[in-house]
């Protein structure tokens, strides 16, 4: 019984947390200056390095793996290391 009590609590608290987030944020300098700062953070790529250990065939197939992935999209930068 206290457990169901305890999760009962765990989720309204969760819930109510969610919700106070969710307000319009108009008028307010800090929510402005926070959603220029995601903006230009998002236009940068992201680097992944992706790190094997093959040589001969799975190595070529990886390269050309990376290459089309690069290639198909402007978000993420694969860099493949051996």
């Amino acid at each position: 019984m206290l457990k169901k009590k305890l999760t009962a609590l765990t989720l309204t608290a969760m819930m109510v947390g969610a919700l106070a987030g969710c307000g319009s944020g108009e008028g307010t300098d800090s929510a402005n200056s926070e959603a220029k700062a995601e903006a230009a953070a998002s236009s940068k790529k992201i680097v992944i390095r992706y790190w094997y250990a093959y040589g001969d065939k799975i190595e070529e197939a990886k390269q050309h793996m990376v290459k089309t992935f690069n290639e198909s999209q402007d978000k993420y930068e694969v860099v493949a290391e051996h």
